[in-house]
């Protein structure tokens, strides 16, 4: 399969999610590859979060092993939580541990940038498109984990619940 057949595949996939992400209303944009952009993504806009920040969901296919694979096609789902700089990684780093124990679906980490991230890989079966019901109920679950964990999260990484303490608050949940 050509680079552009997997291309031109990803970016169908891409548009048929934003398609069922205006179905139930939530803001989106996508972003074709191009020269300058590496890949296909479609970014959603969730709910602000309890600060009233932006939060994004960005939809990617996984290019490598695409050749490979007979089957499925790997469809990321990634967002950078919106907290201030994190001043404690160590805790942080804990905490997003325990959380992540508890999570149904993805894991939370921090990146390069210390930035926390949620990130889900979704298997999708190459011969039948994904439904509006899995893209619904996976968007569903990303924003409960960003709205359930998001305070303890940004109260860590700010300095201002130390490790026991957010882990007294997470066993409360």
């Amino acid at each position: 399969m050509t680079s552009q057949t997997v291309d031109a595949r990803h970016l169908a996939g891409l548009k048929q999610v934003l398609q069922y992400v205006e179905a139930i209303g939530l803001p989106a944009k996508l972003i074709k590859k191009d020269e300058e952009t590496p890949f296909s993504a479609l970014f959603v806009q969730l709910e602000k979060d309890f600060k009233a920040r932006d939060r994004i969901i960005n939809f990617t296919f996984l290019p490598f092993c695409e050749e490979e694979l007979d089957h499925i096609s790997l469809l990321q789902m990634y967002s950078i939580l919106p907290c201030d700089n994190p001043v404690n990684l160590e805790t942080l780093e804990k905490l997003l541990l325990a959380i992540n124990s508890q999570l149904s679906i993805g894991h939370l980490g921090i990146n390069n940038n210390n930035q926390i991230y949620l990130r889900y890989v979704y298997s999708i079966n190459k011969s039948s498109p994904v439904s509006q019901g899995e893209i619904s109920e996976v968007i569903l679950l990303f924003n409960y984990i960003l709205d359930v964990y998001g305070d303890i999260i940004d109260s860590a990484a700010a300095g201002e619940k130390d490790f026991e303490t957010a882990l007294a608050e997470l066993s409360r949940i």
